[in-house]
Formats: C-alpha cells, sequence, structure tokens
C-alpha cells in the first residue's frame, strides 16, 4: 500500500527564533572540487542550493523539554525535515531545514536554557527573484524605484486605475507583476 507524504511539521510560533548572536547562515560553496577529485578544476553548475545555518535559542524548561522530543521522537533525531522561520536574504520567511547535529544545551541563565545547533537547508526560500538580480546588475535599485515612483504619480493622477505595480518591488514574485492591474 502506498503512503502518502505526511506534511511537514513546523517549528512553533510560541518558541523563540534564533537569537542574533550566535545565528550565522553559511552557503556552501560547490564551485570548485578539491584537488583529490579532479586537480581543481571548476565544477559544473548544481542545481543544489546547499546552506547551513547555525541557531542558538534560549528556551524555558517547557520550551527545551519540547525542543528535546522534537528532535528525537518527532524528527526522528533530526533526520525529518520540517519548517522553520530563518532570517535569509534579508528577511524572514520559512525555510525547508532538518537538523545537521542534535541540538546541544550550552549556557544556563536563571531559568532560561541555550541550545546551540546546526541546520541544514534545502533551498533558501524568499530570495530575490534573478530576473530583478540580473536587473539591478545593471541599473541601480535606488534608480528603479525613483522611477517606478515617477510614473505611478503620473499614471494615477492622468489616467487613474489605468495601471498598478506591486507595493514592493524588492519582494513581488513574477505572479505579482503578472496579476498587478
Amino acid at each position: 500500500m502506498a503512503h502518502s507524504a505526511s506534511p511537514l511539521l513546523r517549528w512553533p510560533g510560541w518558541l523563540p527564533l534564533p537569537n542574533q548572536d550566535g545565528y550565522q547562515v553559511e552557503p556552501q560553496d560547490r564551485r570548485v572540487a578539491t584537488d583529490m577529485e579532479i586537480g581543481g578544476r571548476f565544477r559544473v553548475e548544481f542545481d543544489t542550493d546547499e546552506t547551513r545555518a547555525r541557531c542558538v535559542v534560549s528556551l524555558d524548561p517547557i520550551q527545551a523539554g519540547w525542543l528535546e522530543t522534537f528532535e528525537r521522537d518527532l524528527l526522528r533525531q533530526g533526520s525529518k525535515w520540517f519548517l522553520m522561520p530563518l532570517w535569509i536574504g534579508g528577511g524572514l520567511a520559512d525555510q525547508r531545514v532538518r537538523f545537521r547535529d542534535r541540538p546541544t544545551a550550552g549556557s544556563v541563565r536563571g531559568r532560561w536554557t541555550d541550545y546551540g545547533f546546526t541546520l541544514d537547508i534545502a533551498r533558501r526560500e524568499g530570495l530575490m527573484p534573478v530576473w530583478l538580480a540580473e536587473l539591478l546588475a545593471l541599473i541601480s535599485p535606488y534608480f528603479l524605484a525613483r522611477l517606478r515612483n515617477r510614473l505611478r504619480e503620473i499614471l494615477h493622477h492622468k489616467a487613474s486605475r489605468a495601471t498598478n505595480t506591486p507595493d514592493n518591488i524588492w519582494t513581488a514574485t513574477t505572479a505579482d507583476w503578472e496579476t498587478a492591474e
């Protein structure tokens, strides 16, 4: 009998997100192989975006007990993927992650314990669309914003409701541009 894939578990909203101190996102550089593999030649482009995030969270006793059970039992010692909001690409977005190592208790401050762990991020979500990055390689984003504001001013005063652009062009998806009317 075929089993459907269970939905991804989610980092609960009642738990704190990683602290700024100790939080670090590291994209893994896969462009160059080691000398042992092929003599330092450039590798072909991979369709992977392996990234690690080092996290520290300060938890009270209930939260700490939940984290240890979550990692050990629900995620089968960290082998299953789950969703967690992480700060990547200048914004907070849900990322598909799994524990790279087991959470370890660090410093204790009163009732709060700092837990440190490293996450593997499947693919960094929330990054700028490629087409926008290509455009910004040619034209300043601040110049584009001024042009957009000027165009909106002209169109909204002279041709009311003739067109709309997404409110935030930096986070707009292709669908936002297509549905803007």
